[in-house]
């Protein structure tokens, strides 16, 4: 499930901006001919050349890809309004699942950092605040492209028609609640009406009304508990033929003992750091230009046999996916696209880089998970693989909730306090390592992808 809610004009005081090169804020607005003219502030259409020569909205993009501390202070976009619903809707549902429709920005993150501005859809507003629907904006639509979960919309008016247009091509339902006695024009989605007034703020009403329904969407300590029961143990047991509760599903075989998982962890001790190393750099440089993280990327993953065009294409796309993020079936499907070559691993890998909640594609994880890969020859491998990826996703979603999981990553922690800051799936990736077989987190097979050049 995902919701998305639109913005409120309602901002915090406190809200960072963005600045020219002479360090003068910028208050991102409808029409700057029209605006108030504030001394100190400059103001600025988002699709507008900004004096960094790029556009200001690909400016702010950078940004947040390399936000370096945050300097400026800018809030992510659950923070910018004042109205408590954007952070309710976070903390009950996870970043993630919450995105803000926004008539200056577009379908963004509630993460993404949002700088000041001050743009409605509002036909009373004061024409320099006003968006009018045959305006040209580069919207933000950063929702995962493959994705076919249910999207919940709380909206109206004209961001309920940017709404729809944003999300034409999103494969799961979508649904739209308004108040009963006005539906809306939305092609294409499940209507819902809702008990109202019709006033202004109505739909941020409904959302605190949506986050009280356990029947759409149950309170995070139900979901908890229930991703934790004898059903959760039994599915996984029953992936391999195991029995017994202790049992944890690693190649089929009973679990591990409590010493070998420690020299695995003792023995991964060089990988886990220069792992580290390279996720601190990432965030820090412009890979498509850094060749020397750029080979410490490729060194890592093991990245060879590739050429410079194929690089360049990744080394794009990883850069992109810094700041909107990625799902696997688009990384696949692009680098199918652009290069000629399926790359299930390598697009694993990319994810992973900038979600590392999010497993790679081994030889390991798919003999771990009981999976496995399409044939290459497949005409249909993409459709499968991307099936494979989520079935993958969901097994350690549900073991890393087992008591299995939970026992496995406090005993990573208690032999390598030094990297509990790396994600709880990494650590069951290095801890489930076969013994003297370390480097085989790192090598991208499970395809013959893997070992031979594959050519559309």
């Amino acid at each position: 499930m995902i919701v998305v809610i639109q913005s409120s004009p309602d901002r915090q005081s406190r809200a960072g901006r963005i600045e020219k090169k002479t360090g003068q804020p910028v208050l991102f607005v409808a029409d700057p001919t029209r605006a108030h003219n504030d001394e100190g502030v400059y103001h600025a259409r988002p699709d507008a050349l900004s004096n960094y020569c790029i556009p200001w909205r690909e400016l702010v993009a950078s940004y947040n890809a390399h936000p370096r501390n945050n300097p400026l202070g800018l809030l992510p976009a659950h923070e910018l309004y004042r109205e408590e619903i954007y952070t309710q809707l976070v903390e009950q549902l996870g970043a993630e699942r919450v995105f803000i429709l926004s008539p200056g920005w577009g379908l963004i993150k509630s993460s993404f950092l949002t700088p000041d501005y001050d743009i409605t859809f509002d036909a009373n507003a004061e024409p320099y605040r006003r968006r009018k629907t045959t305006d040209n904006y580069a919207d933000f639509c950063m929702l995962p492209r493959h994705s076919d979960e249910k999207l919940y919309f709380f909206g109206d008016g004209d961001c309920l028609s940017l709404f729809c247009k944003l999300t034409e091509t999103h494969r799961g339902t979508r649904i739209v609640f308004h108040p009963e006695a006005s539906p809306p024009e939305a092609p294409g989605c499940e209507l819902r009406p809702v008990e109202s007034d019709g006033q202004t703020g109505w739909h941020r009403d409904c959302a605190k009304a949506f986050l009280s329904a356990p029947s759409e969407t149950p309170p995070k300590e139900v979901r908890q508990s229930a991703s934790q029961t004898s059903n959760v143990e039994a599915w996984l047991r029953g992936l391999h033929g195991l029995s017994g509760a202790s049992s944890v599903p690693t190649g089929g075989g009973p679990e591990p003992s409590a010493a070998a998982v420690r020299n695995t962890i003792r023995g991964a001790q060089g990988h886990l750091a220069a792992y580290r190393r390279l996720m601190q750099l990432l965030p820090k440089v412009d890979i498509t230009k850094d060749e020397e993280v750029q080979q410490r990327f490729t060194a890592f993953h093991r990245i060879s046999h590739r050429s410079p065009a194929w690089h360049t294409t990744y080394f794009r796309r990883l850069e992109v996916a810094k700041v909107i993020g990625a799902e696997f079936a688009d990384v696949l499907d692009e680098l199918w696209e652009e290069t000629g070559r399926y790359e299930p691993a390598f697009a694993s890998r990319l994810v992973a880089t900038v979600d590392p909640s999010k497993p790679v594609w081994d030889r390991l994880n798919l003999t771990r998970t009981g999976l496995r890969a399409p044939a290459y020859g497949d005409p249909d491998k993409l459709n499968k693989a991307w099936e494979v990826y989520r079935q993958m996703r969901e097994w350690y979603s549900a073991y890393l909730e087992s008591p299995s999981g939970q026992r496995l990553v406090a005993l990573f922690d208690e032999e390598a306090p030094e990297f509990r800051d790396i994600d709880v799936l990494k650590k069951v990736e290095f801890a489930l390592l076969p013994a003297g077989h370390v480097s085989d987190i790192l090598e991208p097979t499970g395809t013959p992808d893997a070992t031979a050049s594959q050519s559309a």
